[in-house]
């Protein structure tokens, strides 16, 4: 058992100063009150300075990490570059990967989540199989590189898993999706079953459905009635680009929230990636289902994505979390400015996501993306608070945005005046793995790193 002091704690919803507590054997969070804060204790604690909970990053494909900056040039004889000219690139990449490269670059992408502040991720994994659309000898070679790398760097996995049969709607795989493929639900269910008994303790497996234009109606249904039942995290993309609306009014007469609403049990386990083109009415029905919506800023700005009506989701009583997804840039703390002045940029007003009860954006964002991730990826995170998991951040005093030490307006100067340099240390179950802003294993990663970068085969994208 260790004991810590905290000068100033965040819990997940409300600052509170000089807080002692301990963690057990199992590495969770225990409160010790004031009565039984003994002389012993006292000297025994582990003084910390300023903790809050660690960020929860609902949604990422780690293989996508390898070509941040690379795809954001006019390509070939394309005169408009668009999500759709990324996503070719994109498949160019995929193809290439082999399990030795993808553990690399998921070893880089998770040290660097832990530096900035990220002590649990939702991996929403397609890339399943070989370029030729082979099963590896193990089927579930490459989601057990994901697990291997979460394993070591010490961050916190929901694994998800993708059921990806279509192209599109009615439309077979085209070859360069053949490594992201399963041909029917029972294929899933036995990779699913498989990567159920690899889960490590403190580790958690969802399920996800690539998209609606991905699988076929009649297995959507099937998906979503078995693991429902089961009571998984279930993650979707949806709603991400307009084409994505037009093709699902085409096909199905219904915008896709629409239709998923209208034809699905959408609960609280479910989680709606991007949901970026709703309509009121859809918004609504979103917020009243209680499914999260995982919000992605920074990704959903490089792909031209468009804007989520957050300000109004929001006062629908809506959840959200927060995701890097394609990791162009690794920053939780940006991520939730960037949530906050998308709705600047839209309204021409500042403060737009505060209310009455919590008049600071930022501790708003903030209490909002730790409920709906903890909800998002069920694993016991986002709360410092007894029966939570010890994954917390230390920040660093000395940075200018936190010498005020005010706690009715350091949530505001921590999103909108720092970033992720305010990381100073990072637990996980109670066990240190960042000192002064570094992983201990970060030299060694990202030596590998720049190998790999380097190689000579390496896809010009």
């Amino acid at each position: 058992m260790s004991h810590f002091f905290a000068d100033l704690l965040f819990d997940g919803e409300r600052w509170a100063a000089s807080q002692y507590f301990h963690v057990d054997e199992g590495g969770m969070f225990r409160n010790i009150p004031a009565a039984l804060v003994n002389p012993q204790i006292k000297s025994n604690s582990v003084h910390l300075g300023v903790v809050i909970p660690g960020f929860i990053n609902c949604h990422s494909h780690s293989f996508q990490r390898a070509m941040a900056g690379l795809g954001e040039r006019i390509t070939g004889s394309h005169s408009n570059d668009s999500f759709w000219t990324w996503r070719e690139q994109m498949y160019r990449l995929a193809h290439w990967f082999q399990p030795k490269d993808l553990r690399v670059i998921t070893d880089w992408l998770y040290l660097e989540m832990l530096e900035s502040g990220y002590t649990s991720v939702g991996e929403f994994h397609y890339l399943h199989k070989k370029s030729s659309g082979q099963s590896y000898h193990d089927p579930c070679e490459m989601a057990q590189q994901i697990i291997d790398s979460a394993r070591e760097s010490q961050i916190r996995l929901c694994l998800l898993p993708a059921f990806y049969q279509k192209a599109a709607i009615n439309q077979e795989l085209h070859p360069r999706q053949f490594p992201f493929g399963m041909n029917t639900l029972s294929e899933y269910q036995k990779y699913h079953q498989i990567l159920s008994k690899r889960i490590p303790p403190g580790f958690n497996l969802g399920v996800a459905i690539h998209s609606i234009r991905a699988v076929e109606q009649t297995q959507l249904k099937e998906f979503s009635l078995e693991y429902g039942m089961q009571s998984l995290p279930i993650h979707i993309h949806i709603a991400e680009q307009t084409a994505e609306v037009e093709e699902s009014l085409q096909c199905y007469g219904k915008r896709p929230v629409e239709f998923l609403l209208d034809n699905i049990e959408v609960n609280s386990l479910w989680t709606l990636v991007h949901a970026t083109h709703i309509t009121p009415e859809e918004r609504k029905g979103l917020a009243q289902s209680r499914a999260s919506v995982g919000i992605c800023p920074i990704t959903e700005a490089n792909l031209g994505d468009g804007i989520f009506p957050m300000k109004d989701f929001l006062s629908d009583d809506g959840n959200i979390a927060v995701g890097s997804d394609s990791h162009i840039r690794i920053d939780p703390f940006e991520e939730l400015r960037w949530i906050e002045y998308s709705q600047r940029y839209q309204s021409g007003n500042r403060a737009c996501l505060s209310n009455e009860k919590t008049p600071s954006p930022g501790q708003l964002l903030a209490s909002k993306t730790y409920q709906g991730g903890q909800q998002s990826l069920m694993l016991n995170t986002g709360f410092l608070k007894d029966g939570f998991f010890a994954d917390f951040l230390v920040l660093d005093k000395e940075h200018p945005s936190m010498l005020r030490l005010n706690p009715a307006t350091l949530w505001d100067e921590i999103v909108f005046a720092g970033s992720r340099e305010l990381v100073q240390s990072v637990y996980t179950g109670g066990k240190q793995i960042v000192y002064e802003g570094r992983h201990s294993l970060r030299n060694e990663k990202l030596e590998s790193l720049r190998k790999l970068f380097r190689s000579p085969d390496f896809p010009s994208l």
